[in-house]
């Protein structure tokens, strides 16, 4: 057998950039508690702006207040990568999630290494 591993660290922002109409623009993901608004993930534009991730957003704001902020949602995860799985099924009979942010695909079965 032979697989295909599909890496996705960051789902979550590629899943908001899709939505945004300026996708170049500096976007964070934010998450934490209201007293405690932490930065998750940035896009290329955000971090050229010095924002990095786990960064308080204080601290972010205290450098620049130019870029656009989104919740974090681990659910929106879970959701981009059943889609991504369906879409996976459309090119092999066996696609597993076993792993986060990880597609895994079947892309040739140990029959077919053994020939007619």
């Amino acid at each position: 057998m032979r697989w295909a591993c599909v890496l996705l660290p960051q789902l979550a922002l590629d899943g908001v950039l899709r939505r945004c109409s300026d996708p170049d623009a500096p976007l964070a993901l934010v998450t934490g508690t209201a007293q405690r608004r932490v930065l998750q993930t940035l896009n290329p534009a955000a971090r050229a702006l010095g924002l990095r991730a786990g960064q308080s957003l204080t601290a972010a704001h205290a450098l620049t207040r130019d870029f656009t902020l989104v919740e974090y949602a681990p659910e929106e995860i879970e959701r981009w990568q059943q889609f991504l799985a369906a879409w996976g099924y459309r090119f092999s009979s066996h696609v597993s999630l076993c792993y986060p942010r990880t597609l895994l695909m079947e892309i040739e079965s140990s029959l077919a290494l053994f020939g007619p």
